[in-house]
C-alpha cells in the first residue's frame, strides 16, 4: 500500500512476506506522517522566507538563505539589518 501525508506527499511501500522487511516497513510507515509533514512545511516556509524579503519595501531588510538543516534555517546578513 501507501500512505499520503497532510500535504499530500506520496510513501509507497512493496508488498512482502519477510517478516524483517515488513517490521521495517512499518517503523517507515510510523515515521512517515510526522517526518515527511514537518519537511514539506519547512519547504513552504523557505519559499515564504525567500519571496518576503523582495516584497518589503524596506532597504535595510537583506538577508540570504545559506543552510537549511532539518528545522533550522541559516541566514547570512550585514550587522546593520540584525534589529
Amino acid at each position: 500500500g501507501y500512505l499520503v501525508n497532510c500535504f499530500y506527499r506520496m510513501r509507497r511501500f512493496a508488498r512482502s512476506t519477510e517478516r524483517q522487511t515488513i517490521g521495517e516497513q512499518e517503523r517507515q510507515a510510523m515515521n512517515f506522517p510526522i517526518q515527511s509533514a514537518v519537511a514539506d512545511a519547512m519547504n513552504m516556509a523557505l519559499g515564504y522566507l525567500y519571496w518576503y524579503r523582495f516584497e518589503q519595501d524596506d532597504p535595510s531588510l537583506w538577508y540570504d538563505i545559506v543552510l537549511q538543516v532539518h528545522d533550522a534555517v541559516v541566514l547570512e546578513c550585514p550587522a546593520y539589518c540584525l534589529d
